[in-house]
């Protein structure tokens, strides 16, 4: 008989729970694109799942090119995207994985825009900072979801070779 459910089959996997999120996403955006319907809500969660997936990704990143230096995971409990990408260009580097490529400069344009959104996670999850402010800027009138899919694709793109690449020498170097 088969178990009521889905499997939660990698529970320590990252690159696994950062796709998730992604095709969270994905899937809502299709269908509000598709459909019209129920954008002006769930546009919170749709752009909160890309950037959590970014972030996970960033901190695999991290973990794996520490590993692969055989050194503690210097893994900080934080949130910023920017932080996250300097930590982990400066692992990258460290194990001689080059981005000086075309490609990085779009993806790091991305990553500030959206760090400058969202610092700390929390503009797309709750209305209101602790201090009683509003977590998004009067400025954000609207997000194009359509343009939003197309960059995230790209950025997740970047963020999978690059994945890939510790990935390969860390099974390499094990």
């Amino acid at each position: 008989m088969k178990e009521p459910g889905f499997c939660l089959y990698a529970p320590a996997d990252w690159n696994a729970r950062a796709w998730g999120f992604k095709r969270a996403a994905d899937i809502l955006a299709a269908h509000v694109l598709a459909t019209f319907r129920g954008g002006d809500l769930v546009i919170y969660p749709i752009v909160f799942l890309y950037r959590h997936h970014l972030e996970l990704s960033l901190k695999e990143i991290i973990i794996n090119g520490n590993k692969l230096l055989d050194e503690p995971v210097n893994f900080k409990a934080i949130h910023s995207l920017r932080d996250l990408w300097n930590d982990c260009r400066t692992v990258l580097e460290r194990i001689g994985v080059s981005i000086d490529i075309p490609e990085a400069a779009p993806f790091e344009a991305c990553i500030a825009q959206l760090d400058g959104l969202d610092p700390q996670s929390m503009s797309f999850r709750y209305p209101l900072q602790k201090t009683g402010a509003p977590t998004l800027s009067a400025n954000l009138k609207s997000v194009d979801l359509q343009n939003l899919q197309v960059v995230m694709e790209r950025m997740s793109l970047f963020i999978d070779i690059t994945r890939e690449t510790v990935m390969q020498r860390t099974n390499a170097a094990y």
